[in-house]
């Protein structure tokens, strides 16, 4: 039984608050609140702490292991799924991938759904390593390479798709699309996708002319510049008709416009009049070594005199000029492409 004043019988509180003498809001002191609030300066707590909202999300820590370090539980709210696993941080003595001492991120997981494993350690006899499982897009915000392990990423963003693998000392190389991908620091790694175009419609028919059918812009719609000393893989698919099988459609890859420099010419088999054919073509060309070049690359498409050529595209099959960066251009095959000036 409480014997002073300030609480009666059965421990209930019967004034507003219970505070120290030096007391002020946000400045110091303590206070416990009749309606349940309460505000200190410095805490420590023994045991669990464990912090709940109206909707079922909540934040746990406590020690799950004892000796192994404290754990934050964070789950989700109660109406999102059937069943939950909710997220977690903790340290470990032996962290998945290295067994080594260090942090260890898992994502809440809905339904089944996998988990993504984000373990962060290092010790005295290594370099400081990321492993990452059930992950892993990363994304960030800067048009330059980015070196993760160097500590100067700029708007990191983990996402979870499908698979498994472990990063020990990799360098983590952006793409010009913000993705990034895993790879030796020696520029070899391909950076994907950097323009393209698309179009779900059918194009006008070209006839007794060349005309630019395709041209590829980076993802804000912009000219791409293309990195010195790299190496760019094409992509061409769509459907094409004629009106005359014996002058099978000639396609060029240019830079600007039907009258800029030329990387490669093909023609498309085109065996019956009226009928659309697939045009499906990989070529490439590679940029200046000793300069970056920023240009619009272009699909033409050229049809004699009295032919009539059309590139067809639809909502279900497009037509699709892409450009994927393809690593540095320094082995045979790639050496040996047509350059970009």
């Amino acid at each position: 039984m409480f014997t002073n004043p300030v609480i009666g019988g059965e421990n209930t509180l019967i004034r507003s608050a219970i505070r120290s003498p030096d007391y002020v809001a946000g400045v110091s002191g303590w206070t416990i609140n009749k309606d349940g609030t309460a505000e200190f300066n410095n805490a420590v707590f023994r045991g669990e702490v464990l912090v709940t909202d109206p909707d079922g999300s909540y934040v746990r820590i406590y020690d799950e292991n004892p000796g192994d370090g404290a754990l934050i539980e964070m789950g989700l709210p109660s109406g999102v799924g059937v069943t939950q696993t909710p997220g977690r941080l903790f340290t470990d003595t032996s962290i998945p991938f290295f067994g080594m001492p260090g942090i260890v991120l898992e994502s809440p997981s809905v339904d089944g759904a996998p988990v993504a494993v984000i373990s962060l350690g290092s010790n005295t006899t290594s370099d400081t390593s990321i492993g990452l499982m059930g992950a892993t897009d990363i994304r960030h915000q800067a048009e330059n390479d980015l070196d993760l392990l160097a500590g100067n990423a700029v708007g990191v963003q983990l996402t979870q798709p499908d698979g498994q693998f472990n990063v020990t000392g990799t360098r983590l190389i952006s793409s010009f699309d913000g993705r990034m991908r895993l790879g030796p620091d020696d520029g070899e790694v391909s950076r994907g996708w950097v323009a393209g175009a698309i179009i779900t419609a059918n194009n006008a028919g070209v006839i007794n002319s060349e005309a630019v059918q395709l041209s590829a812009l980076d993802g804000a719609g912009n000219p791409f510049t293309f990195r010195a000393g790299r190496a760019y893989k094409v992509v061409v698919r769509g459907g094409v008709t004629t009106t005359a099988t014996a002058s099978p459609p000639l396609w060029r890859l240019k830079k600007t416009n039907t009258g800029g420099q030329q990387f490669d010419v093909w023609r498309t088999a085109c065996t019956a009049t009226g009928t659309t054919f697939p045009a499906t073509y990989t070529t490439g060309f590679r940029c200046d070594p000793a300069n970056d070049v920023t240009a619009i690359i272009v699909l033409t498409l050229t049809a004699p005199a009295g032919v009539t050529i059309q590139l067809t595209g639809a909502a279900t099959s497009p037509a699709v000029l892409d450009i994927y960066d393809d690593g540095i251009a320094d082995n045979t095959y790639r050496s040996g492409l047509p350059v970009l000036v």
